[in-house]
């Protein structure tokens, strides 16, 4: 922190500069991939922590990183967005859990469903 900036550098010594009173969180993931956003204005922005890289920014209350897809939550339901920001699937699920051999379980109005995180679909 210096004056009114925080800096965060990457693995790669690639430097990314926020406003001091920017919180930084990390999202909770599996896998060693760490990423992590920051709040600006009604979005969230998220970045790759090894790179510094900038992904997308989205409204969302939380997110979480599952098999290389992040799960967001919006008014208490999840939906699933790629590492562009692309939606996948709209924040109208009550869960997404992973499952066995690349799935994901998905509820929705006390049904259940299968994403299939390969072929995204």
């Amino acid at each position: 922190m210096r004056n009114d900036s925080l800096n965060v550098y990457a693995g790669n010594n690639k430097l990314a500069s926020f406003e001091k009173s920017a919180p930084v969180t990390f999202i909770k993931s599996s896998d060693s991939v760490v990423y992590f956003f920051v709040p600006e204005k009604k979005n969230k922005t998220i970045y790759e922590a090894s790179q510094g890289k900038k992904l997308f920014s989205g409204e969302f209350d939380d997110i979480e990183v599952i098999r290389n897809l992040f799960v967001f939550t919006k008014k208490g339901k999840k939906g699933i967005l790629r590492r562009d920001g692309k939606q996948l699937l709209a924040a109208e699920y009550e869960a997404i859990i992973p499952s066995i051999l690349g799935y994901l379980s998905l509820l929705k109005e006390k049904r259940f469903g299968l994403y299939d995180t390969k072929n995204q679909s």
